[in-house]
């Protein structure tokens, strides 16, 4: 019966969401670990906002290969986490400058990009593989 529910549709035609919560959880948890080490005035020194990305990275490997939107999501979260030690100032440290912080959210945006690509790649490969055994 479980495997029946994943592929069942609820209201207009929208798929329930097939990645587990706490996948979803422990990638936000680790996104905000990375920002909070980002923001530590003592950290200043080394390029930490390049550890945005690791987030993004979970979530695209370890979500359901039919959910976009997890991967999306992440994407946006780590992208404002990311954005904000150019706003923010911790113990009178100027921000870092926001020209910075471009390289990581294109790097960010392409992992998304690539992520979904592969997904959809891996679903096709399924479709044809399940459409050769009738």
């Amino acid at each position: 019966m479980r495997s029946l529910r994943k592929y069942t549709t609820h209201g207009k035609g929208v798929k329930e969401p097939k990645t587990s919560l706490w996948v979803a959880l422990a990638t936000c948890a680790g996104a905000v670990a990375v920002a909070v080490v980002d923001l530590l005035p003592q950290m200043r020194g080394l390029p930490w906002y390049v550890l945005h990305v690791i987030p993004v990275v979970w979530i695209a490997l370890w979500s359901a290969e039919d959910d976009v939107y997890p991967v999306t999501g992440l994407a946006i979260f780590a992208s404002v986490l990311a954005m904000l030690p150019g706003y923010v100032t911790v113990d009178g440290t100027r921000p870092i400058p926001i020209t910075d912080r471009v390289l990581v959210i294109t790097v960010i945006w392409a992992t998304v990009l690539i992520a979904v690509l592969r997904k959809r790649a891996r679903r096709t490969f399924r479709w044809i593989n399940l459409a050769g055994k009738r």
